[in-house]
């Protein structure tokens, strides 16, 4: 018959291994989240890059007037906000 103290050494062993495997899941999710949030936040300040240019570049090519959505229309200082703050929230998450 196995002593009852060497059972409750293994119980307690069992839910210390039990709770570090927890742990160790729960911090490779959280990086693996990390990183995929980093990739959209590239993804979005990069479409947001792009919808700023194409606005200006419309613009000066004569397609579009200032009021119908030129380099400091509101729609694109919108976007440019944006873009920033989603580099702000990248750096963030890198650092």
């Amino acid at each position: 018959m196995a002593c009852p103290a060497s059972s409750a050494v293994e119980a307690d062993s069992s839910i210390t291994t039990a709770g570090l495997l927890r742990d160790v899941r729960v911090g490779f999710y959280r990086a693996r989240a990390a990183l995929v949030s980093q990739a959209l936040t590239d993804a979005q300040a990069s479409l947001a890059d792009s919808v700023a240019r194409i606005a200006s570049t419309r613009f000066r090519a004569g397609e579009i007037s200032l009021l119908d959505g030129g380099p400091r229309s509101a729609s694109v200082c919108l976007l440019e906000g944006m873009a920033r703050t989603v580099r702000r929230l990248d750096r963030s998450l890198a650092g």
